[in-house]
This record gives structure tokens, sequence and C-alpha cells, in this order.
């Protein structure tokens, strides 16, 4: 992920802690949480962590937040609880959530909240007990952000994966795979499409799909018929 793409995320999420600025209290020392979802792969954690790094250091210049922290929400250390934990003794007295996933779904609209005290609803809590995910408890004021099909973020992502890929346009196409599942497919197609158009056009592209994959047989049925039939007619197929 390129500077100007970590650095929008960082003012994304300076964006809603402003617009709280006019609370009753005034808040000197606002945290950034950025929660992922966490993988079983240590090496795809590992570049998360290396991101938010980059969005720490960053910080270190421009002095946007008290302080930064990482954090997993169902695989992976730290948890969400533990993201928590540290930004509060660092002396944060409010904290800005930011979920680091591509559209809403169960866990942004159910799981986050409830994770973070924003919700008391008992059925996910007992789910969330069942899988093993900790609440954060937090004892100061918590926000969270959108996700990031709500901003120009991922649209910006794609833009420049294909430019970074893209050798002779008229002579590649390109395909974008989405990892989401059919209940919140309608929340985040539109806007994966828009971006793929986008990236597909500020290069030339003239073939272009966006495809959308869960952990089933859509793969098979969505994402392989689509790639050969790009490959018959195109001498390289670009997936992002």
């Amino acid at each position: 992920m390129t500077r100007s793409i970590i650095k929008k995320i960082a003012i994304f999420a300076l964006a809603f802690f402003c617009c709280g600025a006019a609370h009753s209290q005034e808040y000197k020392h606002p945290g950034l949480l950025v929660l992922s979802h966490g993988s079983s792969s240590l090496e795809v954690n590992n570049k998360v962590e290396d991101m938010v790094a980059r969005i720490r250091k960053e910080n270190n210049e421009k002095k946007l937040f008290h302080a930064v922290e990482n954090a997993f929400l169902e695989v992976g250390q730290p948890t969400a609880r533990t993201g928590v934990e540290r930004l509060q003794k660092a002396g944060c007295d409010r904290i800005i959530v930011v979920p680091f996933f591509t559209s809403q779904d169960g866990h942004t609209q159910d799981d986050i909240p409830v994770v973070m005290g924003l919700s008391s609803n008992p059925e996910v809590i007992e789910e969330l007990k069942g899988e093993g995910i900790a609440l954060a408890n937090p004892t100061v004021f918590v926000v969270i952000t959108k996700t990031l099909n709500e901003t120009n973020v991922l649209a910006d992502f794609i833009k420049s994966e294909v430019a970074s890929m893209s050798k002779k346009s008229k002579e590649e196409a390109l395909v974008v795979i989405s990892l989401e599942a059919n209940d919140y497919r309608n929340i985040v197609f539109p806007t994966i499409n828009n971006a793929t158009k986008a990236a597909a056009q500020s290069k030339d592209i003239k073939k272009y799909k966006d495809v959308y994959s869960w952990q089933d047989e859509t793969f098979w049925t969505n994402v392989t018929p689509t790639l050969k039939e790009f490959s018959k007619t195109s001498r390289r197929v670009i997936i992002t």
C-alpha cells in the first residue's frame, strides 16, 4: 500500500475525531486503532502489521494521534482488547477505531460494536464468547469509522496496484477478485465494480471484470470461467 493511501487512512480517521470534537468533553489525546479480521497465515498478518507500522511512522511526523495501535478481531495477536489496553496505557482519552474491512458485514455491523463496548447485543456476545473473542471493555470514549468501501481508499489501492502491474494495456485484461459472502455481496459489489472500471480506464485497459468468491464453490463458478475467458482473448491478465 503506497504512502499516499496510508496517509489517507490516517486522515480519514482524524476527520471522524474532528467531527466529534464539539462533544461536551474536550479530547486532547486521541488514539488510533486499526482493526482487521486477522488470518491464520502469519505472513498475511505481518503485512497488516507493516502497514500499521508505516501509519505509525507517518503519525510520528505529523502528530495526528497520541498513539497508533494494530489489532486483529478474530485471528492473530494483538487482540482488540490488547490494542485498547495499549492505547489507554499510552494516555489516550479517546479511541478512533478504523475497521480495516472491505465493506460492512457481520463483523463490522455486529461484532466490532459489541467488542468495543458500543453495543450489548446478548446474542452477539454469546457468539463472540463461543469463538473465544474477548470484549475490549474500553474506559474511554470510542468512535468507529466507516469501512473501506465508503471511502476512496479502496479505489485508490486498486488503481495503484494496476498501475504497478500494467505493461502493455492494449494486450491486457483486468480481473478484480473480492472475497465476500452472498449476504453482503450487494453492499460491496457496486463499490468494487466502480473501482475496477476506474482502474481499467486509468490504464486504458478495455477488458475488465470484477468477480466475487467465498469459502465454497463460487471460486470455480465465478472466478475460474472469467480467467479462462480473458486468457483466450488477452495476452496478459492482471489479477488483484
